[in-house]
């Protein structure tokens, strides 16, 4: 196992004392960006089950993004209602605002495109009622780097075909959509 495997889950596993400030982790989502260092996000401040359910109903900003290193280990941004998935853009600085409730980026390779799976309803993803399940969104945003990112819906569904969409990835002229509560779906990109 390598050390960033090893310092992830060590990290992970326990609360990490800064000065005097508690940081409670309920990580979601973790990007490397070196062999021993990475940030992560925290999607709820609570860690007990039953505040953690509550606390999307309560609209308090506390959730945040942390760096972790062999030298540190800090809030490096805050402030959110949830903490979702992280990845990095190519100039490491890029913000891009979308209107769904995005769960985890992916980065095309090839092209830099971010390709996002996300939640169109977050109440629904909350309350699974099987005769209202919540739908699904892909979205695609364009030249990240440009003064005017493109942002795309590239897919849309009510739930019908797929419920709760998490993730999405191109490969050679598909696109592959992760789901919290189902197998995943390949439709063909056009």
């Amino acid at each position: 196992m390598g050390k960033l495997a090893v310092l992830s889950l060590a990290v992970i596993a326990l609360a990490v004392l800064i000065g005097e400030r508690l940081i409670s982790l309920s990580v979601n989502d973790i990007v490397a960006v070196g062999a021993e260092s990475f940030y992560a996000t925290n999607d709820h401040y609570f860690t007990n089950e039953i505040l953690k359910f509550v606390e999307p109903f309560l609209s308090l900003p506390w959730c945040d993004v942390i760096y972790f290193s062999p030298e540190t280990v800090q809030v490096v941004a805050g402030g959110f209602l949830s903490a979702n998935g992280i990845n990095i853009s190519p100039n490491k600085r890029q913000e891009v605002d979308v209107d769904s409730l995005c769960d985890n980026i992916e980065v095309d390779r090839e092209s830099g495109d971010l390709w996002m799976g996300c939640h169109p309803n977050g109440l629904k993803c909350v309350f699974q009622d099987p005769n209202d399940p919540p739908g699904s969104e892909v979205i695609r945003i364009e030249n990240i780097l440009s003064e005017k990112p493109q942002v795309t819906q590239v897919y849309a569904d009510d739930g019908s075909v797929i419920i709760g969409s998490s993730v999405a990835t191109p490969y050679g002229g598909k696109l592959l959509i992760g789901t919290v509560y189902q197998k995943a779906l390949i439709c063909d990109l056009k």
